[in-house]
């Protein structure tokens, strides 16, 4: 009995050991980051995936904020869209889709940052240059103080993340305090303003600059100077106007950056990336084209034909694009602001009427991300954050 008690604790102590060997295995099919930041290509690598999570951001722009201002009417036909709730500033919309982007995409792309950030700290040596290891440590936290902007402008107060977390560390983090979440992000700018370039060549244009974390902190510091409004929002009532005023100063006298003269030029297909849009400070590029199949690209621009219904596209045979499943017509308040000899409303609201499943179809909507002439070609067109060249940043929408 002893001798078969003992070749069983035997077995079991083997079995137990081989266990433990093949759970703690690193997977050799794929890398895993605790493999893979080995070389200076896969710190990059690594920085590109953050800057991916920008790619939605033009779209939460125009679904968070451009629906709920007076500039649509944002109101639909047929039963309730995703853009009712937000376009009535109900209170119960956790469960929203736009809502439910905008939290998940910005806390991957911190999470993505984190990731970086802590892996030049552990493997930065192997980047082999202290210039390109400096610089990708200050592309990473601009864009973490782009996402955490973006959160801290629509929620308030969110957790503060600053190092990589498992699933269970993460819902155990409450929210921080507003001033809190801006303290990282204002320290995150002014290093990011401190080490990056001014500029880039090659296939590095688009990266952010030195210029873009100006900017950049500059928004922040009006968006802290601005109201309370009572709430624990992104207002603070703190007057850093003079703080932004340098910033703006800096980017406007580098040279850099001038107006183009013709509105329509600003939104043209050829006319895009900082290297050849002078207007731009820092912008969300894409690949060009739409896939072949009825579906957009996953790399092209999908923001171009958010506010375009769909049944226009269809009413001109184009069956590649998608646009929005009901007309978001502009408002005629936005209509009745532009004067007779402006431009912009030409270029930037379709009027025309088109057919709409046998009827006409009159309202207007906004047009000017589309190119018409590439209609259904390409997909390609960048959201572009630029400088007004006075003591403001503006986004181009």
């Amino acid at each position: 009995m002893k001798k078969i008690f003992t070749i069983f604790a035997a077995a079991l102590s083997i079995l137990t050991i081989s266990c433990s060997k093949d759970l703690n295995q690193i997977p050799i099919s794929q890398g895993t980051t605790l493999t893979f930041y080995q070389s200076p290509s896969d710190f990059i690598q690594g920085v590109n995936a953050i800057y991916s999570d920008l790619r939605a951001y033009p779209d939460r722009l125009l679904n968070l904020s451009e629906i709920r201002s007076d500039n649509i009417y944002g109101v639909s036909d047929l039963g309730v869209r995703d853009w009712d709730p937000i376009n009535s500033f109900q209170k119960a919309i956790t469960g929203n889709a736009y809502v439910e982007e905008a939290w998940n995409i910005d806390f991957n792309g911190i999470s993505r940052a984190n990731t970086v950030l802590e892996q030049i700290v552990k493997n930065g040596t192997t980047i082999n240059s202290a210039t390109l290891q400096t610089r990708l440590d200050a592309e990473s936290r601009f864009l973490r103080a782009f996402f955490y902007f973006d959160l801290v402008r629509y929620f308030g107060k969110v957790p503060l993340i600053d190092h990589t977390v498992i699933a269970s560390e993460a819902n155990t983090i409450p929210r921080s305090s507003v001033t809190d979440v801006y303290k990282l992000i204002i320290a995150d700018l002014q290093k990011a303003v401190a080490n990056l370039p001014a500029s880039y060549t090659g296939v590095d244009v688009g990266r952010a600059t030195k210029y873009a974390a100006e900017a950049l902190l500059a928004q922040v510091y009006m968006a802290r100077s601005g109201p309370t409004y009572g709430v624990e929002g992104p207002g603070l009532g703190l007057s850093e106007w003079t703080l932004a005023l340098p910033l703006l100063q800096d980017v406007i006298s580098s040279g850099l950056f001038v107006f183009n003269p013709s509105f329509a030029n600003i939104f043209s297909y050829s006319n895009q990336n900082p290297a050849v849009n002078k207007e731009a400070v820092f912008d969300v590029m894409y690949l060009a084209g739409a896939s072949t199949s009825t579906s957009s690209s996953l790399y092209g621009a999908t923001f171009c034909w958010d506010l375009c219904p769909a049944i226009y596209f269809k009413s001109i045979n184009d069956t590649k694009s998608n646009g929005s499943l009901e007309v978001i017509p502009v408002s005629n308040d936005l209509l009745s602001k532009y004067g007779a000899t402006d431009v912009r409303k030409a270029f930037s609201i379709h009027t025309a009427s088109y057919n709409n499943a046998g009827s006409t179809e009159t309202r207007p909507f906004f047009q000017k991300y589309l190119d018409f002439t590439k209609i259904p070609a390409s997909s390609r067109f960048d959201w572009i954050i630029r400088t007004k060249l006075t003591p403001r940043l503006r986004l181009k929408n």
